[in-house]
């Protein structure tokens, strides 16, 4: 018994040592990090009463980053829907990704009937405010 108390103690010293290297670094900066500091920016200029509309391709790879900016956004509401639905003087926020993928449509309509309000980039993420006038 006494042997395998030791046994055991001398495993869990060695696997001490070594989980530094099995343990993720929590302190290094990842995308979502990066679309949480440009978020905090532009919501800045968005009055906490107004909804932040945002309009996708069904693209399943900009799934993830809508997903993730809503968790970001989380207090506020979020509304996906088409562009001829969303009402006058409401924001719009648009987030491309580092892969090229557009979570909008870009049509000389759409940028006829809004202004930009916004413009932030990083390593990850561009992300533009607009309000549809």
């Amino acid at each position: 018994m006494k042997n395998l108390l030791l046994l055991l103690l001398f495993f869990a010293t060695i696997g001490s040592m070594f989980a530094f290297y099995f343990v993720p670094k929590i302190n290094e900066y990842n995308d979502i990090d990066f679309l949480e500091s440009s978020l905090s920016k532009v919501i800045a200029k968005i009055p906490e009463s107004k909804d932040i509309y945002f309009f996708s391709e069904s693209l399943p790879a900009a799934t993830a980053t809508k997903y993730k900016t809503m968790l970001i956004l989380a207090p506020r509401i979020t509304i996906e829907d088409d562009f001829k639905n969303i009402p006058k003087d409401q924001y719009i926020l648009m987030i491309q990704d580092q892969n090229g993928k557009n979570l909008m449509l870009k049509s000389s309509e759409f940028l006829k009937q809004t202004e930009m309000l916004s413009d932030e980039n990083n390593n990850f993420y561009h992300i533009t405010l607009l309000k549809k006038k």
